[in-house]
């Protein structure tokens, strides 16, 4: 095109290249592609030189390997959505050398698919002004060189049910310019491994609709500031420039006319904007499990009504850790640590139980509970000595950097709740198995607090696929006799009871031998693996060969896959 012009698209285009003859819509000026086709001698085109394609409402187009460069001229971008109800189809495409953004949705619904396609070197956003609604239209896409290598959300409010997964958000994390509101009939779902990062003062709000949060031990949906460079790395490409702080957005609140969510592995970091809180439940039909609220300026979580919550960690927050207030329900497992105010407050409302939980290092630690209210507990002195409660030092491993493990000798280990007969699988907040046999007194027993205490971690790494060399890292209590279950059913590895390991003989696994921490044996992949090939190992450590119970790792999983 000539400079301003473009694809003014009310019908339907449809551009169908090849891998080896791709379909190239750019400058006049561009040589790159087609030669020299004004004659001038070398020239290359320029950002802003055409307006790109334009996208009219109702109009259907259809881009398949395909490369759309330098539009922005008066503004425009490579891709433009000027209508509703348009159909747009992008495959294996690269969008780049913009002036403004790589494809500007202005917001419009269209039956949108954006699949295996690279957006390069666009001046502004990668893609911009989009609705969530259009984000689980995005797949396998990836950017590199733009203002923003992301996928914009600037109306982040969903008009039904919605469902986005990690491999949608484009640069490994979604940006909400703006609060998500999630009304009645509507509802949000965001699985494990989604990385959002909102805006100063944004939320995400649930008046009427629902919330799901459905993240995974090592793949948390993890909610932070658009400054927070250490989760899905430098989103806003400014460098050093700015760091993620305290009070930075505001933080998710789930009110009391909600319908039945739920929140399950999810980091939630640097809240507190206009006084607000990590995590507020306003609703009793709000099931949370596994929630990590770190550095909020105002309180970790701030709870009136609840169904139930489990195993969450409240660290370094300038306000309380937990606040309750009100609501009759059960909160176990959990931990409080550094924060400002209370560790764990009742403020005279709440009426249910908190269990097997702990505080320490926090302005005051437990107070306001009522006898019968706390139990097998640590950090309220008033009620230590009954229910089960305790108040001594915890012995974290390395509270002022945010680790709330158990260290050895803590007084919290094995001193939960004795009548908390979990599930076989239940997990801690870290992913390690709960009531673990941790003295080795072959009476396994809950721990207090977020973590259990271990022997064993695991952790695995290299290059997973054939003949590839993998290292399996083990770290922990050294001197414990070892072996290695390894085996392709995650939901097979996670043995109970630990004296007696009860295996699935239909499952297919192998047991052997293993050095005892601290280990790292490296292993090269046969060729002959079959790909793809899910692997999942569990390390299982005894205190001697004759005496002594069982202790078992967190499990690790990985694809031996071809490259």
């Amino acid at each position: 095109f000539t400079t301003s012009y473009a694809f003014d698209v009310s019908g339907g285009l449809i551009a169908q290249g090849t891998a080896l003859a791709p379909v190239v819509i750019t400058s006049f000026a561009d040589d790159d592609h087609g030669g020299d086709t004004n004659n001038d001698g070398p020239s290359a085109g320029a950002p802003g030189s055409t307006r790109g394609i334009v996208v009219r409402g109702g109009a259907n187009v259809d881009l398949t390997r395909t490369f759309v460069r330098y539009g922005g001229w008066g503004g425009w971008s490579n891709l433009s959505l000027q209508g509703g109800g348009a159909t747009l189809t992008v495959t294996d495409c690269t969008i780049e050398g913009s002036s403004h953004d790589g494809f500007d949705a202005n917001q419009h619904a269209c039956a949108l698919s954006v699949t295996g396609t690279q957006f390069l070197d666009n001046a502004q956003s990668a893609v911009d002004e989009l609705r969530i609604d259009e984000v689980p239209g995005f797949t396998g896409n990836t950017a590199s060189g733009n203002g923003g290598d992301y996928l914009l959300v600037t109306q982040p409010d969903p008009s039904g049910a919605v469902t986005v997964v990690s491999d949608n958000c484009l640069g490994g994390a979604l940006v909400f310019s703006t609060t998500c509101d999630i009304v009645t009939g509507t509802s949000l779902t965001l699985e494990d491994g989604v990385v959002v990062k909102l805006a100063t003062g944004a939320t995400i709000r649930v008046p009427g609709g629902a919330l799901h949060l459905a993240g995974a031990t090592e793949r948390p949906v993890v909610l932070t500031s658009f400054a927070d460079d250490t989760i899905a790395g430098d989103t806003n490409n400014d460098g050093a420039a700015t760091v993620p702080a305290p009070g930075q957005w505001q933080g998710v609140r789930v009110e009391a006319g909600a319908a039945a969510s739920s929140l399950r592995h999810v980091n939630i970091r640097f809240t507190g904007w206009g006084g607000w809180y990590g995590l507020r439940s306003e609703s009793p039909l709000l099931t949370a499990r596994y929630v990590r609220v770190d550095r909020s300026s105002g309180h970790g979580f701030y709870v009136s009504a609840l169904d139930y919550g489990s195993d969450w960690a409240a660290w370094s927050c300038g306000g309380d850790g937990i606040r309750l207030d009100g609501g009759t329900f059960l909160l176990e497992k959990c931990t409080a640590a550094n924060n400002g105010g209370f560790g764990i407050l009742d403020v005279g409302a709440f009426t249910g139980v908190v269990n097997s939980s702990l505080a320490f290092g926090n302005g005051t630690n437990i107070a306001g509970f009522a006898p019968g209210e706390l139990k097998y507990s640590n950090g309220d002195a008033t009620l230590a000595g009954t229910d089960g409660n305790i108040d001594a030092d915890p012995l974290f491993v390395d509270a002022v950097n945010g680790d709330l493990t158990l260290g050895s000798g803590s007084p919290c280990i094995e001193m939960g709740d004795p009548l908390d007969f979990l599930p076989n699988g239940d997990l801690d907040l870290s992913g390690v198995p709960r009531i673990l046999d941790g003295d080795f007194d072959k009476v396994p027993r809950v721990d207090m607090g977020a973590y259990e205490f271990d022997h064993v971690r695991l952790d695995v790494s290299g290059t997973f696929q054939p003949l590839g060399n993998v290292t399996f890292t083990s770290t922990g209590t050294p001197g414990l006799v070892s072996f290695m279950f390894i085996g392709v059913d995650r939901d097979k590895l996670l043995f109970y009871p630990y004296g007696t390991l009860l295996i699935d003989p239909l499952s297919t696994y192998v047991l052997v031998s293993w050095p005892g921490p601290p280990a790292n044996p490296s292993f090269v992949v046969p060729v002959a693996v079959p790909t793809p090939q899910p692997i999942s190992c569990q390390q299982v450590v005894f205190q001697g060969s004759t005496a002594g119970g069982g202790n078992l790792s967190n499990v690790e999983s990985f694809v031996i896959d071809v490259p």
